[in-house]
């Protein structure tokens, strides 16, 4: 979801969620996953939650007013579930998102913090904040750059059930 060289907080709303998504994502058998708490309220769009997609028999002129737009976020939803394959397309295949990504980031008046959407490896959901590693801090450590505190004793150890193999590059 963020381009290359632009660093963003990704996370989930659990444990499974977050070990799920590292096994899907990475070539690695082991997660290290942790709590945070944010410092201030963030506000986030919840993609998890979205209306259904309007009947185009629907004469109602509201609903004919949203159904693009509607349609275009449960479209943007699935695209941002798709599997990722680590064979270098991945750079090209997530173009699209990334640009609807930072135009929702930079286009409302007041700052959104990041995205919430649902997790296409269980029921739980993913959040991507758009701030970085010098935004996250252990809890004696809290700055005024700060936007999320990792929890005492939250860091835990997972063994990552379903490992992907990185494709070898010609």
């Amino acid at each position: 979801m963020s381009p290359a060289g632009i660093s963003m907080f990704y996370g989930a709303t659990d444990i499974d969620t977050a070990v799920a998504e590292i096994g899907a994502h990475s070539s690695h058998s082991w997660a290290v996953v942790g709590e945070f708490k944010a410092t201030r309220p963030l506000r986030v769009i919840d993609l998890s939650h979205l209306p259904a997609l309007p009947s185009i028999f629907d004469f109602n002129e509201t609903t004919r007013a949203n159904y693009d737009g509607i349609a275009f976020l449960h479209r943007f939803v699935k695209d941002l579930t798709l599997p990722i394959t680590l064979d270098g397309r991945e750079h090209i295949d997530y173009v699209p998102t990334q640009v609807v990504t930072e135009y929702l980031r930079y286009s409302f008046p007041a700052p959104l913090d990041g995205l919430l959407f649902p997790s296409v490896q269980g029921p739980g959901r993913n959040v991507v904040l758009f701030c970085g590693p010098g935004t996250c801090c252990e809890p004696d450590a809290v700055g005024t750059d700060s936007w999320l505190v990792l929890s005492a004793g939250s860091v835990q150890k997972h063994r990552v059930a379903t490992v992907i193999k990185p494709v070898d590059l010609i």
